[in-house]
């Protein structure tokens, strides 16, 4: 798996489409949809538009769990 070797650039409280996250981690839809099924990479449903995002937040957690 391939992952970004700098930390992303992302705000905290922002919220990430799956694309975005994928492009900020530099993963491929594979990998990424793989570490969310492992429950690595936490998935939210948004109550304004009942769709799966990304929090900052966890897209940093999921970095910092490969250092």
């Amino acid at each position: 798996m391939k992952i970004i070797n700098t930390q992303p650039v992302v705000n905290p409280e922002g919220w990430y489409t799956a694309t975005e996250a994928m492009k900020l981690l530099g993963m491929g839809r594979t990998s990424f949809y793989a570490k969310v099924r492992e429950g690595k990479i936490k998935r939210r449903m948004r109550k304004t538009d009942y769709k799966f995002w990304y929090k900052g937040k966890d897209l940093l957690s999921f970095w910092n769990s490969f250092l």
